[in-house]
Parts: C-alpha cells; sequence; structure tokens
C-alpha cells in the first residue's frame, strides 16, 4: 500500500471506511499476549498507531499509552476514539525516521503491528536502531510481524519477514526473548501469518 493511500484513507469517515480490518480493530494478537502474560504496565509507544486502538487497549491495562503515525488525519481520529473510552492516551503526528529526540530512553516497551514489513528492506537496520533508541535501558520491543512464506517477496510493501530477516534488522540492539508464528486461525488480524515477537533491549 502506498503513502498516498493511507492519506486518503484515513481522511474518510471512520464508518466509511473500507480497507483492511486491521486497521480498525485492536489486534487479536496484542489481545491475547495481554491476556495470558504478566507484564507490568509501564510507558509504551506504538509506532504506526492508525487509529488509535492498539494504544487504547494498553491504556485499559494501566499502561501510560502513546502512539505515533505520520497521518494527521489518524491522529485525530486516534484521540477522538480515546476521548469517546475515556481513556488517557497521547499521540504524535511524526514520520518514525525523523521523530522528535524527545522520545529517545523515555519508554519501557515499544510495539508495532505490521509496520516493518511497510519499510523498504534498505530502511530496516535503521529502523531497528531508532526502535533501540526509544526505550529505557532493558526495555522490551513487542512486535506483530507479518508472514507469509507462501507469497513470493513482493517489489512493494508489504513486504515478507521470515525469522532470519527479523533477527538481522534487531541484532545488534536486542535479545530475543520469544519468536512464535500465530497462524491465521488464532490470528485474524489479517489474511496472512503472523510473528509474535517479544526482544529486550541489551
Amino acid at each position: 500500500m502506498s503513502k498516498s493511500w493511507y492519506f486518503d484513507y484515513f481522511k474518510q469517515p471512520e464508518t466509511e471506511m473500507k480497507g483492511p480490518a486491521v486497521l480498525k480493530s485492536v489486534s487479536k494478537a496484542l489481545v491475547q499476549f495481554l491476556r495470558e502474560n504478566e507484564i507490568q504496565p509501564g510507558s509504551v509507544l506504538v509506532i504506526g498507531s492508525a487509529l488509535g486502538y492498539d494504544v487504547m487497549h494498553f491504556a485499559s491495562y494501566g499502561f501510560d499509552a502513546h502512539g505515533v503515525d505520520f497521518v494527521p488525519e489518524a491522529i485525530t481520529h486516534s484521540e477522538q476514539n480515546a476521548k469517546k473510552e475515556n481513556l488517557n492516551c497521547h499521540f504524535y503526528c511524526e514520520n518514525i525516521f525523523d521523530l522528535n529526540k524527545v522520545h529517545w530512553g523515555k519508554y519501557d516497551y515499544v510495539y508495532e503491528r505490521a509496520f516493518l514489513c511497510q519499510i523498504k528492506p534498505n530502511q530496516r537496520k535503521k529502523y531497528g536502531r531508532i526502535v533501540a533508541r526509544l526505550l529505557k535501558d532493558g526495555g522490551a520491543f513487542i512486535g506483530v510481524l507479518r508472514n507469509d512464506p507462501n507469497d513470493p517477496e513482493p517489489d512493494s510493501p508489504p513486504y515478507n519477514l521470515s525469522v532470519k530477516t527479523i533477527a538481522e534488522v534487531f541484532e545488534n540492539y536486542f535479545w530475543i526473548q520469544s519468536i512464535f508464528l500465530c497462524p491465521k486461525s488464532n490470528n485474524p488480524d489479517s489474511n496472512n501469518d503472523a510473528y509474535l515477537c517479544v526482544m529486550k533491549k541489551v
């Protein structure tokens, strides 16, 4: 999906948006992860926060929840959605590659869902470095990362991500605590399988 597609998508009223369900609901993988694991609430930044549903879900668990997206209309929708639910969330309209340095070292957790697969291969290492900079010492990266081993590598996003590719992106900054496949039957976020990854900053 092109950058212009995202801008056009979020300009619509939410009830009229036609597109991936992943953008219009909380991640089922995140719901399951927080329900089944005793995660100490802390500050979390959601990269590519879209309509804010994952940010809001973290907030409902007592996290100091923040989201960043480069589309102004997405931020407007997110703020409205959080207000409707009476949740204290913080949203920033910024490009992750030009993120204000005020965010560096600020977060206990960084979370993303299907964001890395949108990044050009030659920018992935830079992304891994940025995620590390956002985290406090000992912080953790949690990612729901797209995988479709039966789909040939496309020339444009979303790209496929193997375990090897994911490890190479983050290897200089993190050690992998866990990485496992969420099959489509357990991951109705999309038509593709996804990896759920948890990594600790070294």
